[in-house]
């Protein structure tokens, strides 16, 4: 039971900290702790949707942070790491660069600065 009770704290704090860079490791640790019980999603009250709509969240967070960054940093000499992280990030949230505000032309323009 003790195992159980550290999956179900461990989903709650994916669940209030969608937002951070760390969902895909909490994700991919709740999914290993769950087969390691022989356990199913609904035992511990959620779904591979929620999952995947945690993880699009928490991607698509990131990619707002970076981007915000990358826009206050453009002259530094790392800004097409920067950019590439945004990108990243929107591709694994799948969301358009547009719904994180920005273009490719904006990045692009971030990068040449």
């Amino acid at each position: 039971m003790e195992e159980y009770r550290k999956i179900e704290n461990l989903l709650e704090k994916i669940r209030k900290e969608s937002s951070s860079g760390l969902v895909d490791q909490g994700v991919s640790e709740f999914l290993r702790l769950v087969d390691m019980v022989s356990g199913n999603l609904g035992e511990f009250g959620t779904s591979e949707e929620e999952l995947k709509r945690l993880l699009k969240e928490g991607h698509a967070s990131q990619a707002k942070s970076f981007l915000r960054i990358a826009r206050e940093m453009r002259s530094q000499s790392y800004i097409n790491v920067l950019v590439e992280i945004v990108r990243r990030h929107a591709t694994k949230a799948e969301i358009s660069l547009e719904e994180i505000g920005t273009s490719e032309e904006e990045l692009k323009e971030i990068i040449g600065s």
